[in-house]
């Protein structure tokens, strides 16, 4: 060997390079090919060296020995210690990479790929499994490459990461182009500016500048806007090509890997929006600025380009091809430029269901643009609008105004019998009559058809019936309902001539019509008109008589649903004879049936009304109300939570009796067309217009357009002067009354181009069933926030004075009488410190106090140390000072309370940051820095950083421990260890979490304490704290849910489709933009309850009402989303989840056989048990292998570890500690915290800052905190950075430069920007528990465990599989794993996927399942015996719960003594009985019973 060494230092000295740089280096022989003049050289080292030295020494060895005789020199190498370290092993394969896309350029396509490099392996990891298999392909060269260096050890894998994002277009691209044609392609795009001056505007020029983008903008709506439309335009006028121009509204310049980017935008046009998009020339850094500059939000632009399909947008997109920038967008701002301005009084918000589609923020920026100083937000039904009304005008200049549109009753209105007589109803004579008439409005339309017959006794005597001519055209909507024609009418008798003799016909009769109110009001109107009337007559509306008596058996109350019921043939419908004569059928049977109740005399019928009730059949009628003060609002609260809970019918009523009630503090106007005084203008007489408006404070007239609907005739010129007239009267009558009338807007949108977003829910079906009020309205009112000047041209036709007085004086006037005042009070209503006296506990405060110092002082002694005493006094006093006392012993109360019914508590949240509720048992996860305690005599060793180390004298020899201290990330990860005083072992605990994380910085943020309940205990908790304050002091949190994206999308799709409309997928999505965050309904916060203190009313804070208005809930929930409140109300949020109840059942069989187990109660499952922890960083624990199980970490089956996501972390992690465990818990619920961030650390994606070590990486928000604190950073700023950082915000400015002063790394600082949310620290270790408490059992109890786990977690089976054994399984997989790869799978095959997993690792465990047995089977558990399990009845495809427990309920009765007994005794039916017998469920069974034999 030292003989080749030596030919070796001679060999590199004749070609110039040192020996330093090849150690070990040998030269083994040369092979002379002479023939083909070849030689081949073989060099071998004692380990790999690096490629640049193998490849200087290479190109210098060729060029020593080529020459004209030997014409091929060829170098072989042979390293003795093959084992390549990761950075060398990564100049090995970009070399080798480089060399490959040199011969074949689709190899670039590798370059865009995470790759990982450790000791002889590669791993590349992928984002799906066709890009993994386009890796494959190329895997063989690059190993060729390796094997060229005799380097056949180095092993490539190709792994699939959920955390890796898809390959994008450009790299698609790149396999099927070289590199010089994409570089080629680029540069078309090179970039020129240059600056003109053009229309006193500065134009920026995007490259050459081109004639063809000077040809005519085309609008967008006029762009094809399908890949269709596109085909069809280029047949017809050749390419695609179009100039357009507009704002752009977003854009993003994208960062594909390879490093190419590309630039897309939305243009807006005013009308239409399109995408554009290019690629950028990452060769200039022009080209992006350009677009930065010139194209990005908030600038106009001109583009010309080609129109193409995009199948990556999914949308029809225009290439750019030239694009010259306009300047800033115009900023469409509307001045209301009145020296006084009026005041909205009646704004619609998202939270009147489908039908406003503002957020109250476009309200209050337009009311400030305005100048205007004060809005009024009324929402139909609703205030939960209000919160944020309060919140956005808090130190602004303008006045908030709370206020609601309802629907009001009256219920004394509210009559079968419509006036006051005493009439024998065997002696009456009954006129049952109907009208024909040409509208809604008896002031402004006419009758056509008057049709009657007379009843005497019980028979029909005579007929009335005659058409009536009008003097105004029959509206072509009358003619197709009723199928009365102007030929019709065109020789018919006038009204004048017709009314008298129908008076006469009438006579002395008591009047009976199907809605009687309306046919009367036509009556009284045409005889008042002819000096014919003489007053009311005695009438009967059948209508209301059918709602009443018929109310339980008919769902409508319409002339042809009652005539149905009863029997009566209903021919030419909307014809008055025909309906005259049916409702006379009817109306005989309604009066046979009054009889027979004992109703004889007319003026008994309406004592059929339950006055109680009455508020469900009164008419509802609009009304505004505005609070005044604060009483007000209260008042305000009453009406809103009686509406929603007394008197719901359909929609939130207010009777009328009740508001009379509670209206100190309220101003009540008469709201919009659909308020009783435009109604009684439009359709009654003004006497009772006038005694009508003596109940409001204001009236409200609007613009003519807003009643269009009401009132459509077809003639628009006359349809307005009948509105115009009836405002006028609206007029005339306020101020007869002395009332302030008011201008008001009915405000839906903001500018008049909104209407489009209103349309989209106008013509969508609501909620529940029904259609919009306006949905097929011909011509539908504007209603937008209208200007001062634009409200006066509306009133114009009242006078420039009566104008300027309803439109400014009395807005004006209005909102003077209004105070202001905040919505909520300001200041926490908890409960009182002695609310629960009665049980025993006078002071809740001081029951916190000795709860926390009991507790702590068992664990660390009598004198605390003086770290952990302060901790205690800091929070304490925050606790004590700031009202919280009361959170914390409610919540130690439900802990307890569930823990003495033998179920567990898992904490959520940031709770687990406060040390208190760690010693009062609300948490367990102990806030404390990691620490050693000796149970015994009390010595602590504390983890410190430099500061507290300052301030804390250490226990006497703690400093044996500091250096495992600050080691270690939590204390479950501290080696067991004895105390250095007394010798007994000592205890291990905390997780270094600051209190600050949970009540602030000055600890008065108002805790928000979640807690995991069992899901089937949960309930129970919800009872106990409803028990312990009472059933009008606790509610469940509301919540409000809207339109979302999706739903959005297919409103606006729906929509366009209906109208013929074709549009680009992102004008869609634009209009599905605006309208998400509509209201749709309310719900119920899963857990959160709220409760109200014993001495206070909850409507001095908030209303209540039923979720998604069901009256049959058993709870109340708050009006409010429960957000909006927070900070003056506590919620206690009472979670169920399945951990807690999987824990009882695992707890049940300890308790069943306490001698299997080394502990007796869920608290002992030791969490530092090596085993366990091995689950989470591979499969030793399982002792399987992970070909078997399909798996490389032992997790399926454990809460939060055993998703794909999470088990894809654990894979690339290998976690050793509980610390780690922590911060995966955290990563895996953070957004933008892993993928994209902590994992490019981990791997060293980037080369100059290299791989950081994970536990090094932000896992969790206190994270931060901690480390900053650590590196000295002062404890407001380090606590201001976190707070910024988990909320998404980034690092500002000033703490940027902050913490590089403090040394913190500029890596750390960008990992801190990407952040978007983060997880509580608490909450990932109160996780952590669970898991490991749950993973001791699948270790060391493997049969518990699959047994607990399959009763509990488990909801789908394949019981066939599972019973076959895990070749059964494993074939299942695949089917189910080829339908989840191509997204085939149901929601219910992906969750059997996860079942048989774990099936599959039970059986490879030496396990087995047990089919049903009729005799053995439990209807939910999995049953053990031996080594084996029962499945139970319920896993049976198709077999429900309820069919499940009437199995074994019949079983417990008496046994099962054959298969026909089975089907006699339960709810199985004939398919599941034969599918049971398939199986062998009845094995054991006879078919029948023997005595029936005989």
């Amino acid at each position: 060997m030292e003989y080749k060494r030596a030919k070796f230092r001679e060999l590199i000295k004749t070609v110039g390079l040192e020996e330093k740089d090849y150690p070990g280096g040998a030269f083994e022989f040369v092979e002379i090919v002479e023939s083909e003049m070849v030689w081949n050289l073989y060099i071998s080292f004692s380990a790999v060296i690096g490629i640049d030295a193998l490849k200087r020494l290479e190109e210098r060895l060729i060029a020593r020995f080529k020459n004209d005789d030997i014409k091929t020199v060829s170098v072989y190498y042979r390293f003795r210690n093959k084992t390549v370290e990761p950075e060398v092993l990564q100049d090995y394969y970009n070399h080798i990479l480089a060399s490959c896309c040199l011969e074949r350029p689709r190899f670039e396509a590798l370059k865009s790929f995470n790759t990982v490099f450790e000791n002889d392996n590669i791993t590349i990891y992928a984002a799906n499994e066709s890009e993994a298999e386009m890796i494959k392909r190329f895997v063989p060269s690059i190993s060729a490459g390796f094997a060229r260096y005799n380097l056949d050890n180095v092993e490539i894998a190709v792994a699939v990461s959920k955390f890796e994002v898809p390959i994008a277009e450009i790299i698609e691209n790149n396999i099927n182009k070289s590199t010089e044609e994409i570089l080629a392609e680029q540069r078309m795009y090179e970039l020129a500016s240059k600056d003109k001056e053009k229309d006193k505007e500065k134009v920026y020029r995007k490259r050459k500048i081109n004639a063809e983008i000077n040809a005519p903008v085309t609008r967008l709506k006029d762009v094809p806007a399908s890949e269709v439309q596109i085909i069809e335009y280029t047949q017809k006028y050749g390419s695609p090509k179009f100039v357009v121009e507009g704002d752009i509204i977003k854009a993003e310049i994208k960062e594909v890997r390879g490093g190419y980017k590309i630039y897309e935008g939305i243009l807006f046009d005013e009308n239409d929006s399109i995408i554009i998009k290019t690629f950028l020339n990452v060769n200039s850094s022009l080209d992006e600025n350009f677009y930065m500059n010139h194209a990005f939000k908030g600038n106009r632009v001109r583009v010309f380009g080609f129109l193409e399909y995009d199948k990556f947008a999914d949308d029809v997109v225009l290439r750019i091809r030239e694009m010259l920038g306009l300047g800033k967008s115009e900023e469409k701002r509307r001045a209301d430029m009145m020296p006084r301005r009026r005041v909205e009084l009646h704004a619609h918000t998202k939270m009147s269901v489908q039908d406003g589609v503002m957020d109250v923020a476009d309200y209050v920026n337009c009311a400030l643009e305005f100048r205007h100083r004060a809005l009024a937000v009324t929402d139909h039904y609703n205030i939960q609008a209000l919160p944020d009304l309060d919140a956005l005008t808090r130190g602004a200049d303008i006045k908030p105004i709370f206020g609601l549109e309802g629907v009001m009753v009256d219920e004394n209105k509210f009559r079968i019998a419509l006036t006051d007589a005493d009439i024998d109803l065997d002696d009456a004579v009954y006129v049952v009559y109907d009208l024909e008439t040409t509208g809604l409005s008896s002031n402004y339309n006419e009758i056509i058809e008057i049709a009657a017959v007379k009843i005497r006794g019980e028979e029909i005597v005579e007929e009335f019936s005659t058409y009536v001519k009008p003097k105004r055209p029959i509206p072509a909507e009358i003619t197709e309902i009723t199928s009365i024609t102007e030929d019709d009418v065109r020789g018919a008798p006038p009204i004048g001539e017709v009314i008298g003799k129908f008076k006469d016909f009438i006579g002395e009769a008591i009047l009976v019509a199907h809605n009687a109110i309306f046919d009367n009001s036509y009556l009284y109107k045409n005889l008042r008109d002819h000096k014919l009337f003489d007053g009311e007559y005695p009438s009967i509306d059948t209508l209301q008589l059918a709602k009443i008596r018929y109310a339980s058996k008919l769902k409508t109350f319409n002339l042809k649903a009652v005539a149905k019921y009863f029997d009566v043939e209903l021919v030419q419908h909307h014809r008055a004879i025909a309906d005259a004569r049916a409702l006379a059928a009817v109306f005989l049977r309604m009066l046979k049936e009054l009889r027979a109740a004992g109703i004889d005399n007319y003026g008994k019928i309406n004592d059929l009304i339950v006055e109680e009730e009455a508020y469900a059949n009164a008419f509802p009628t609009h009304i505004t109300l505005l609070a005044k003060n604060r009483e007000g609002i209260v008042n305000l609260n009453k009406i809103i939570s009686a509406s929603h809970t007394v008197y719901y019918y359909g929609e939130p009523r207010i009777p009328k009796k009740f508001l009379a009630e509670h209206r100190d503090g309220l101003l009540v106007g008469s709201a919009c067309g659909n308020g009783e005084i435009f109604n009684l203008a439009l359709r009654d007489d003004y006497e009772k217009l006038l005694r009508a408006v003596d109940f409001y404070d204001y009236l409200e007239i609007q613009p003519v357009d807003s009643y269009y609907h009401l009132f459509d005739t077809g003639d628009d010129a006359y349809d307005e002067a009948c509105i115009k007239d009836a405002i006028k009267k609206i007029i005339k009558a306020g101020k007869a009354r002395g009332k302030i009338i008011v201008a008001t807007g009915d405000v839906h949108i903001i500018n008049k181009e909104d209407t489009r977003l209103r349309e989209i829910f106008i013509n969508t079906p609501m909620v529940g069933g029904g259609l919009h009020p306006l949905y097929n309205a011909r011509r539908l009112p504007s209603q937008h926030f209208r200007l001062t000047e634009e409200m006066l041209e509306e009133f114009a036709f009242l006078g420039k004075d009566q104008a300027e007085e309803i439109v400014i004086v009395n807005t004006n006037l209005i909102a003077d009488m209004i105070e202001r005042f905040p919505l909520f009070p300001d200041k926490l209503f908890a409960p009182s410190d002695d609310s629960l006296k009665n049980r025993g506990v006078p002071s809740m405060k001081q029951a916190v106090i000795d709860l926390t110092y009991e507790r702590a002082r068992n664990l660390y002694g009598k004198d605390l140390p003086p770290f952990i005493g302060d901790r205690v006094k800091k929070e304490l006093d925050s606790i004590i000072n700031n009202n919280f006392a009361s959170i914390y012993y409610i919540s130690h109360l439900l802990v307890k309370h569930s823990r003495d019914a033998g179920y567990i508590v898992g904490s959520r949240g940031s709770v687990g940051s406060s040390l208190v509720a760690f010693f009062m048992g609300i948490t367990e996860v102990n806030a404390l820095p990691p620490h050693y305690y000796c149970p015994k005599c009390n010595f602590l060793a504390i983890k410190l950083n430099n500061e507290e180390k300052k301030k804390y004298a250490p226990f006497v020899k703690a400093e044996l421990f500091e250096e495992t201290l600050q080691a270690a990330g939590t204390g479950y990860d501290l080696p067991a260890a004895e105390c250095p005083l007394c010798g007994h072992d000592l205890g291990r605990d905390g997780v270094d979490i600051p209190f600050e994380t949970f009540l602030g910085i000055k600890g008065d943020k108002v805790p928000d304490i979640d807690l995991n309940f069992s899901g089937e205990y949960q309930s129970r908790a919800h009872d106990f704290l409803r028990e312990l304050f009472g059933e009008d002091h606790t509610f469940r949190a509301g919540t409000i849910s809207t339109i979302a994206d999706r739903m959005a999308w297919g409103f606006v799709k729906g929509f366009l489709e209906r109208r013929g409309i074709q549009a680009r997928r992102c004008e869609i999505v634009r209009l599905a933009d605006k309208i998400t965050g509509v209201k749709r309904s309310t719900g119920q916060h899963p857990g959160g309850i709220v409760i109200i203190p014993k001495e206070i009313d909850h409507n001095e804070i908030i209303p209540v009402q039923y979720p998604a208005d069901d009256l049959s809930s058993p709870w109340r929930t708050t009006h409010y989303d429960y957000h909006k409140f927070e900070d003056n109300l506590l919620k206690m949020d009472i979670l169920g989840h399945d951990d807690p109840t999987m824990i009882r059942h695992l707890m049940d069989y300890v308790e069943k056989e306490p001698e299997k187990f080394p502990f007796a109660a869920a608290e002992e499952i030791p969490l530092a048990d090596e085993k366990v922890l091995a689950l989470f960083s591979g499969l030793s624990s399982l002792g399987v292998d992970a070909t078997d199980v399909r798996e490389v970490v032992g997790t399926t089956g454990l809460p939060e570890f055993g998703t794909p996501l999470a088990k894809e972390m654990l894979r690339e992690i290998r976690p050793k500690s509980v610390e780690e465990l922590i911060k995966i818990s955290g990563l895996s619920h953070g957004r933008d915290v892993w993928a994209g961030n902590a994992r490019e650390l981990m791997l060293g994606v980037d080369k100059e800052v290299g791989a950081v070590p994970f536990r090094d990486l932000i896992g969790c928000r206190d994270d931060i905190m901690v480390y900053l604190l650590a590196k000295g950073l002062p404890a407001l700023d380090a606590f201001k950075i976190m707070e910024d950082v988990r909320r998404g915000k980034g690092v500002e400015p000033h703490y940027e430069r902050e913490m590089l002063a403090y040394n913190i790394p500029p890596w750390y600082i960008d990992s801190c920007k990407k952040i978007k949310y983060m997880f509580p620290k608490a909450h990932a270790a109160a996780y952590v528990i669970m898991a490991l408490r749950i993973g001791w059992f699948k270790v060391h109890r493997p049969i518990y465990y699959y047994a607990a786990y399959f009763s509990r977690r488990a909801t789908a089976f394949d019981v066939e599989a599972m019973v076959g054994g895990s070749k059964t399984i494993n074939l299942r997989l695949n089917e189910l794993d080829e339908k989840i790869k191509s997204r085939k799978a149901s929601v219910k095959e992906q969750e059997l996927y996860n079942t048989l997993l774990l099936a599959l690792e039970m059986t490879v465990r030496g396990y087995t399942f047990q089919q049903i047995n009729i005799f053995k089977s439990s209807w939910r558990d999995f049953v053990i015996e031996g080594n084996s399990l029962i499945i139970p009845f319920r896993a049976l495809d198709s077999l429900g719960e309820a069919t499940a427990k009437s199995i074994t309920d019949a079983r417990e009765e008496a046994p099962f003594t054959s298969e026909r007994d089975v089907v006699r005794r339960t709810k199985v039916n004939a398919t599941l009985f034969e599918r049971m017998r398939q199986l062998g469920v009845f094995q054991g069974l006879p078919e029948d019973d023997q005595i029936e034999l005989f």
